[in-house]
């Protein structure tokens, strides 16, 4: 109810004891209450307690009845975060992406806008990179000028942005 969703405004605004004050008082009320516990995992997290969110995240998977979709799909968030925390990228985009499968065809634009995006650095302009740039002798390698995969060549690629990475002699 309101408890929860004002506590999650303060987490937003990362007023995280006053959030968790909120979220205390309502576990307190109703012990059961899914999405006041998922709002604690997250205060958890926050927090650095990682024992205390997996026991939390844990416990949620694990309730009899299973949760709601919608709360499912908010688990593999908070869990995609405590993946995150611990620097295990391809786990936390499964469970983003299981998360969106749970959520089915409902709007999750506002619960998924607090998802951090997990991408490299541009090695040009220091800017979000999105791609690999296959490099020979540190140039850019020109249109079907070599391979265009080097397998087992990670020295060989450098994370660029979109309008950094180049294709020299590219037909338009």
């Amino acid at each position: 109810g309101g408890m929860t969703g004002l506590a999650e405004v303060e987490l937003r605004e990362k007023k995280v004891e006053v959030a968790e004050e909120l979220i205390t008082k309502v576990l307190t009320m109703a012990p059961n209450n899914a999405n006041a516990q998922l709002v604690q995992c997250e205060i958890s997290l926050r927090k650095g307690d990682v024992p205390d969110a997996e026991k939390r995240i844990k416990l949620l998977a694990e309730r009899n009845p299973p949760l709601a979709p919608l709360d499912g799909a908010r688990l593999m968030l908070v869990k995609g975060k405590l993946h995150e925390h611990r620097k295990e990228d391809e786990e936390a985009i499964a469970a983003y992406i299981a998360g969106a499968k749970l959520a089915g065809d409902r709007d999750l634009t506002a619960t998924f806008a607090a998802v951090t995006k997990l991408t490299a650095v541009c090695m040009v302009c220091s800017g979000d990179a999105s791609r690999s740039q296959l490099l020979v002798d540190g140039a850019p390698v020109p249109w079907q000028d070599g391979p265009l995969i080097n397998v087992g060549g990670a020295e060989a690629y450098e994370a660029r942005c979109r309008a950094c990475f180049t294709v020299p002699d590219r037909p338009v």
